[in-house]
Formats: C-alpha cells, sequence, structure tokens
C-alpha cells in the first residue's frame, strides 16, 4: 500500500509582538528539524499549514509569512521534492472587524445560533450581506492562496467552497489520487472577544464544496 508523506505546520503567528524576532532566531532549529523529517520521511508528498499562520489577517503579514515560507520550501526543495502545499486558516488568519456596532456583526454575534434562518440559510449566500462581512474578514488570506497557486504547485483538482478556507483538493500520489478536505472552524471569529466553544464547522460548508449530498455519498463510497 501507497503511504503518504507530510508535515504539518501550525501556529506559526506571524506578525504577533516578537514573534518574527524569535523565528529570526530560531530558524536555525526550525531547518535542522525539519532536515531531520526529510530523512526519517524518505520522501515527502504535501505540506500543510492549519490555522494561525499570521497574526491579524492582513496583508503584510502574508507577505512577511511568504518570506518565511520560501526558507522551508528551499530547503525541502534541496532534497529534491515538489510536495503539495495546503493552507486551511485559523481564528487569527482573518481581520478582526473594530466596526462591532454595525448591524450586521451584531446579529452575526449575537444570534447565530438562535435564528435558524441565520445560520441555515442567509449566511450561505454570496449575495447576502451576512456572508459578505464574513468573506471580507478573509480578504487578504483569500488573496494570498489565489496568488500562491499561480507560481507553485497547484493540486489537479481544488475545488473551492463558500466560506474562505473551504476547499477539496485532489492530489497525484504515484499511482494514487488523495482527496483531502480542508474546513475552515474559525469563519465566526468576527472580532477580538472570546469565542472558546462558540467556532465550528457545519453540514452547509460540506455542501457548498461539492454541490450536493448524492455527490457527497458517492465520494464517501469511493
Amino acid at each position: 500500500m501507497k503511504k503518504i508523506a507530510y508535515i504539518h505546520f501550525s501556529d506559526l503567528h506571524i506578525g504577533q509582538k516578537y514573534t518574527n524576532q524569535y523565528l529570526s532566531n530560531a530558524k536555525d532549529i526550525v531547518l535542522q528539524d525539519l532536515v531531520f523529517m526529510l530523512n526519517e520521511l524518505k520522501a515527502l508528498d504535501v505540506v500543510f499549514f492549519t490555522g494561525d499562520m499570521v497574526q491579524s489577517g492582513i496583508e503584510s503579514e502574508y507577505a512577511d509569512f511568504m518570506e518565511w515560507f520560501c526558507v522551508i520550501k528551499d530547503c525541502i526543495t534541496k532534497y529534491g521534492y515538489n510536495p503539495y502545499y495546503l493552507f486551511v486558516p485559523g481564528n487569527h488568519d482573518l481581520e478582526r472587524s473594530k466596526d462591532t456596532k454595525s448591524s450586521t456583526h451584531k446579529m452575526i454575534k449575537s444570534s447565530w445560533i438562535t435564528d435558524d434562518e441565520l445560520r441555515n440559510e442567509l449566511m450561505w449566500e454570496k449575495g447576502n450581506e451576512y456572508y459578505k462581512y464574513c468573506d471580507s474578514r478573509f480578504s487578504a488570506y483569500s488573496s494570498f492562496v489565489e496568488k500562491f497557486y499561480e507560481n507553485n504547485k497547484k493540486p489537479s483538482v481544488y475545488q473551492t467552497g463558500i466560506i474562505p478556507g473551504d476547499f477539496y483538493a485532489e492530489l497525484e500520489v504515484g499511482e494514487c489520487k488523495v482527496g483531502v478536505v480542508g474546513l475552515n472552524s474559525a469563519f465566526l471569529q468576527i472580532d477580538g472577544d472570546n469565542y472558546m466553544k462558540k467556532l465550528g464547522i457545519y453540514h452547509r460548508q460540506i455542501n457548498g464544496i461539492f454541490g450536493n449530498e448524492d455527490y457527497i455519498i458517492h465520494l464517501c463510497k469511493c
């Protein structure tokens, strides 16, 4: 059976106070660990970045993240590997709103659990004000991912969902095809308050990627 070799990065928080200095000082250690893993794996098919790549979700932080990423990619390339790179956002990868008094903001924050129409219908309509509000929070992330795949290896199938960060990627690994679903569990983190136990994933996110439930059932049977 073909084994999938992967490396997983999380919670880098590029842009957080003192983080850039820390990462700069720790770069050699990170690269030593990476080299150790590359030698252990003997192959590398995919690299995951899952959550909190940056601190505040702004464009300049993604530019700083890309500089750091290039160091990692150069190391991987020197070993002769050309893996896929996949990015799933966390609750720091969006720009949290400072306009907490807007009616749209208040409605999402206070009524998500209690308002069935908002939770089951309105948020999933791309022309709706509630969807637009959440989508705009991830504008820098979405721009980063789009530009990244213009210049880097992209999965043969990369199908996005309704919520930014939701995707289905089909990876060609040898003679196998591997499907990966990424889901954004942080899209409701619209401001800086404590959202512990208030974030999650929803079945409409799956529907948003695949289009209909019949397709999902077929996918699960394959």
